[in-house]
């Protein structure tokens, strides 16, 4: 079963979470990071000052790190697609995505 809405709340950072893409039959979920929103650490290095969320690249990372093991504590797989690795190979990386959902 798809959800095309699933929120999750982090009781211990008090964050309310919202994953892209969510198959609850199968308990799995795929986040799609924006390389700019995310600071893709392959990109950015952990100082980078992000100057719309006014936050370090570093603080960003915490945040997806936390949101990555609530999801995961709910026993759910998560797979990361960057925004560049989708730019760069689109066929491969929805095929990555097809083979995560179904194994």
């Amino acid at each position: 079963e798809l959800n095309s809405e699933f929120f999750v709340q982090d009781r211990k950072n008090n964050l309310l979470y919202s994953y892209d893409f969510v198959k609850t039959d199968v308990k799995k979920a795929i986040e799609f990071n924006g390389d700019f929103w995310h600071c893709n650490p392959h990109h950015y290095d952990e100082d980078y000052f992000h100057r719309v969320k006014k936050v370090t690249a570093k603080e960003i990372w915490v945040i997806d790190e936390n949101k990555k093991n609530t999801i995961n504590d709910m026993e759910y797989d998560l797979l990361v697609i960057w925004e560049s690795e989708f730019t760069k190979n689109p066929k491969e990386t929805i095929q990555k995505c097809l083979d995560f959902l179904n194994t």
